[in-house]
């Protein structure tokens, strides 16, 4: 027989594969149905109860190949039916089982997943809040005041200072209708810009050279406390510049394409670095 006569052939004497597949599926999640139903039966009287309960006969017998259609679908209502509630419990039958749609939105633009303080799973730690040249760990630049201080304050608890919206006293607009404003977390603070008219937005970090500085790192392990050496061996560095209106020394290093400033002790190789910005003004 030809291939063309074998199709013909099993078309005529079986239902579609349409019928066949999803009903077989249907009957598959009768049977478990029914075998849960009898679970407070014990493990040995699971078996026999679901193989001979009115539910588990009726969900196979739809699926016997020489029976219709309509007929099969209308045997499955019927099993579903028959299947005894549990106590405690009840039981939802999907109506379809296609795909639900996935977000569109860019996962670059995604704003991050919200944490809750009564989820542990989910809650941030200082150890996320990783110095990167774009923001700090999981907040962009960019983020509003509010998703950015809420945030921190989730994971640092609330703010050491905060210096309210004042004029920027130097930077590359001084005197152009933009508001800043500094709030600190121990070592770490940020800067919010406002310009007139617009929105509060996240736009600096800076980490300082306090006790709990040492937990605010790059991705490559630098931060407060790394000597020169070090950050030289991870990143492009300049040699630093002493500044004698800043009373320290200032250089700057390469990380993703933006440049980042440093301060450290001195310009030897063993000295530390006591502090690290990005956006940050310097007013020498």
């Amino acid at each position: 027989m030809n291939t063309s006569q074998n199709i013909q052939t099993s078309s005529a004497s079986q239902p579609s594969r349409w019928i066949q597949g999803h009903w077989r599926a249907t009957a598959m999640a009768v049977s478990v149905v029914a075998v849960g139903a009898g679970a407070g039966l014990g493990w040995a009287q699971v078996g026999s109860s679901a193989a001979s309960s009115p539910s588990a006969h009726a969900g196979m017998a739809a699926f016997s190949p020489d029976r219709s259609e309509a007929t099969a679908k209308g045997d499955v209502t019927a099993a579903l039916a028959a299947v005894p509630a549990v106590p405690g419990t009840s039981t939802t039958v999907l109506a379809t089982t296609e795909p639900v749609p996935t977000s569109t939105v860019p996962e670059a633009h995604r704003l991050p997943a919200p944490t809750t303080t009564t989820d542990p799973t989910t809650m941030l730690t200082r150890a996320d809040l990783v110095l990167r040249p774009n923001g700090l760990g999981p907040i962009q630049f960019g983020a509003t005041e509010e998703e950015a201080l809420s945030l921190l304050s989730e994971i640092l608890g609330s703010p050491s200072a905060d210096t309210g919206w004042r004029t920027p006293g130097c930077g590359p607009n001084p005197d152009g209708g933009i508001e800043e404003r500094y709030v600190s977390f121990g070592a770490l603070s940020i800067r919010i810009d406002r310009p007139s008219g617009g929105d509060a937005l996240f736009k600096s970090w800076s980490i300082h050279d306090k006790p709990e500085a040492s937990q605010f790192k790059t991705v490559d392990g630098i931060g407060i406390g790394s000597t020169l050496d070090e950050l030289k061996a991870t990143y492009s560095t300049t040699v630093p510049t002493y500044y004698e209106t800043l009373l320290g020394w200032y250089g700057e290093f390469d990380m993703g394409g933006v440049r980042v400033s440093f301060v450290a002790e001195s310009d030897s190789p063993l000295a530390r670095v006591t502090g690290v910005s990005v956006n940050e003004y310097t007013c020498a």
